[in-house]
């Protein structure tokens, strides 16, 4: 039922499914891997250099909901800041956007006036930290929320959310897989 995964350079395709199109991408140097019904395999995999990111930040925007939690994973230095903060730049948000780190969440003002979060929860000991400062009411907010470190709020985790999984496969490549459940 699933392709192949295709692998071009500044090509135009069509990505077929079942003898029927089923979309249409531009691509330089990208794979994209296109699975139905099965979570095992990410719906979208990129190639990209840290000096492409922004190219590959707006296809990795065309799949994201307007509405809900992202997962961002990746280990320490892997660029999921980076990510998020290229993503938050291309959707409009004109606030300097930073690491939350030190602060859990930061909030950011889409165009339209709606929310954005960006949480970062690597300084989470334990789940109590997450219910103290309210985090609950983020993810009941009906708003775009990039999650890093999501592994830390396992009692909280929405089996509904996407999960961008960035891997560091040079110093200066990355491949990241897009996980839709």
């Amino acid at each position: 039922m699933a392709t192949e995964p295709y692998i071009g350079s500044l090509n135009t395709f069509n990505l077929w499914l079942d003898n029927t199109i089923f979309d249409t991408y531009r691509v330089t140097k990208m794979t994209i891997n296109m699975s139905v019904g099965k979570k095992a395999h990410p719906d979208l995999v990129l190639e990209y250099t840290l000096e492409d990111i922004d190219q590959y930040a707006l296809e990795i925007i065309n799949r994201l909901p307007s509405r809900g939690e992202v997962y961002v994973e990746g280990e320490m230095g892997a660029g999921k800041t980076t990510l998020i903060k290229v993503i938050l730049q291309i959707l409009g948000v004109k606030d300097v956007i930073s690491s939350p780190t030190y602060s859990l969440v930061n909030t950011y003002e889409l165009p339209n006036h709606t929310p954005v979060y960006h949480a970062d929860l690597y300084r989470v000991e334990n789940e109590v930290e997450l219910y103290d400062i309210g985090f609950d009411e983020y993810l009941d907010s009906n708003s775009l929320i990039f999650i890093e470190w999501s592994e830390r709020m396992s009692s909280l985790f929405n089996p509904k959310a996407i999960t961008v999984s960035i891997e560091i496969t040079a110093e200066n490549r990355r491949k990241l897989s897009i996980y839709r459940s």
